[in-house]
């Protein structure tokens, strides 16, 4: 397991950081792409592996190792730390709360949005209804 802050754990696996093209560990995901919902991105994302990163790596050393020209190499500027692999990289808790937990949430309620829909739909008791009677 590798446990740390953010900038500790992309300097350990070779990444430029968070403010590069391709900040997620996890992941080769654009920033910008990062900003819309999943289902309106062009195409999914591939995963990081010890093995990409390394491949990156190299292929950004061959060209130059020239910082403007990190994005082209999903942002593996440095060769990784110690070959842990990137599942076992733990995410911090701050990333946690101001990332996944809300689209997390926001799906949990669309779901019992579309769930109080078809109740409603098949004649039985809304939220509305179900929150009157336990009055």
């Amino acid at each position: 397991m590798l446990f740390g802050d953010y900038e500790f754990q992309t300097t350990q696996y070779g990444l430029s950081g968070s403010s590069g093209v391709h900040p997620c560990l996890h992941c080769h995901i654009t920033k910008a792409a990062m900003q819309l919902e999943p289902s309106q991105r062009e195409t999914a994302s591939t995963s990081r592996s010890l093995e990409s990163l390394s491949s990156d790596h190299s292929a950004f050393t061959t060209a130059g190792s020239r910082l403007p020209d990190a994005k082209k190499f999903h942002n593996c500027i440095r060769p990784v730390i110690l070959p842990v692999p990137i599942d076992c990289a733990i995410i911090p808790v701050l990333h946690l709360d101001l990332g996944i937990f809300p689209w997390i949430y926001d799906a949990l309620v669309k779901e019992c949005q579309m769930l109080d829909l078809k109740l409603a739909a098949a004649g039985g008791p809304s939220s509305d209804d179900r929150r009157q009677s336990a009055v």
